[in-house]
């Protein structure tokens, strides 16, 4: 699988741009396992979600989840064991939603139809129970206990004010189709 276009683990600004901007009237959305520590990362991923293009954080198991929802930059996804197919909570209490579409039997539910995972004002992490040929290898890791734990300690300074930035002009960003632009790039005058 893929994520978000990068050069060494820092996300690529320029590419990023060009799709934010293609994005603009749509509601276009993707995950990221991208690295939160670094600050560029943290920025490009806060901006994209301002002008409505969803980057959602991919976590690996329900502490990275509230490691990532600590942020608060963006909505987070996270995997769940094979078997959880009922919402949970996260050991920070936050709500975890099982995928819509991974639970239905009946096939009528797609992401298409659910939209869930655009949404990226969403309060609950939607969980995805562990599928694919790698499922075996997930699930394990969610029961040895002595694994290295997943957590994200962002010490991004100055992200907040770009953020409170981006947030004051948010309503902006579907009616002006330039305003997109210009915020995204105002956004990421940090360098």
């Amino acid at each position: 699988a893929g994520d978000l276009p990068h050069k060494n683990g820092t996300i690529n600004k320029a590419k990023m741009e060009l799709l934010v901007n293609s994005n603009i009237g749509k509601k276009g959305f993707t995950y990221t396992h991208h690295d939160m520590t670094i600050r560029e990362n943290v920025l490009i991923v806060a901006a994209a979600n301002v002008c409505n293009f969803t980057v959602n954080l991919s976590a690996n198991n329900l502490d990275h989840a509230d490691s990532l929802t600590l942020l608060g930059i963006a909505p987070v996804v996270t995997i769940l064991p094979i078997d959880q197919v009922t919402n949970t909570t996260t050991p920070a209490g936050n709500k975890v939603t099982v995928c819509p579409a991974a639970i239905d039997t009946t096939d009528k539910i797609t992401c298409k139809t659910c939209k869930l995972c655009a949404d990226s004002k969403r309060k609950t992490i939607i969980g995805f129970p562990a599928h694919g040929v790698a499922r075996r290898n997930i699930e394990a890791g969610f029961h040895n206990r002595r694994c290295q734990q997943n957590v994200v300690f962002a010490v991004v300074k100055g992200v907040h004010s770009v953020i409170k930035l981006a947030c004051s002009h948010l309503a902006m960003c579907d009616q002006i189709g330039q305003f997109g632009q210009l915020l995204f790039q105002e956004c990421f005058d940090f360098r």
